[in-house]
């Protein structure tokens, strides 16, 4: 209904200032969806720390990683804030952006590229409302599967009673897995500095990744090619990236 009185209402003022301008007009049922986003916002006592806390773990989640600023308003105090918001690529054309939105809440926002909206809808435009509606369905849709599988890894434990791991012993498991110095650098390095390997169009990296899956030491993560730790080197890697 709304989208139906604001597309009415902006079609209108279009026609008029056309007209005024003796610009001939000729209406043709023509709608495009260009970008979406879908968000969730959640109660915290301290927003800005605990975008602070996730900034770590949510760079394990993605290849793509980029920390800037939001301003949050504190609406009781009329004073602002910075936030980091940070903004991981779910896929190359899907973003998933977290900031603290005010003082009391934290967004966590879906944002669609026209690419993906293609993708994923078959197309971004209908020739009437109700086409666009179940293109923003499916997209409604994709974007709590991916909430779920983000969410999940971020409450994600180690589950009791398993056997971790030292740091000193990942690494010698690493090493005696790939008996190469080059490649096993080259994981601890990325361990070290992510948390996670991702192999994207890297061929070389992605061997590697598998070989250490096959040896139980990594794991995939959101039906993607990220690679994290298993459990049983999960604490391992976290004392490697000191945290």
């Amino acid at each position: 209904m709304y989208l139906d009185e604001f597309e009415s209402v902006a079609v209108g003022i279009l026609r008029d200032q056309m007209q005024a301008r003796d610009v001939l007009v000729r209406e043709t049922p023509y709608r495009s969806l260009q970008a979406m986003e879908v968000y969730w916002e959640f109660s915290a006592n301290d927003p800005i720390g605990l975008v602070q806390s996730l900034t770590q773990p949510l760079h394990r989640l993605s290849s793509h990683v980029r920390i800037t600023e939001e301003t949050v308003a504190n609406v009781e105090e009329e004073t602002t804030n910075q936030s980091k918001c940070v903004t991981i690529n779910l896929t190359t054309s899907i973003r998933l952006r977290v900031y603290a939105k005010t003082t009391r809440r934290v967004r966590f926002e879906v944002d669609f590229s026209g690419e993906a909206i293609s993708g994923i809808c078959a197309g971004r435009t209908s020739r009437d409302t109700e086409g666009i509606l179940l293109k923003t369905d499916q997209l409604i849709a994709r974007a709590v599967d991916e909430m779920n599988w983000v969410l999940a890894e971020l409450r994600y434990q180690v589950p009791p009673g398993t056997r971790e791991e030292s740091a000193v012993g990942l690494i010698s498991k690493v090493a005696r897995t790939l008996n190469n110095a080059a490649k096993t650098e080259m994981v601890i390095s990325s361990l070290h500095t992510f948390g996670r390997i991702a192999p994207e169009g890297n061929e070389l990296l992605l061997a590697v990744a598998r070989q250490l899956k096959q040896a139980g030491i990594l794991r995939t993560i959101g039906g993607r090619s990220l690679y994290v730790p298993t459990d049983a080197y999960d604490s391992a890697v976290r004392r490697l990236m000191g945290t």
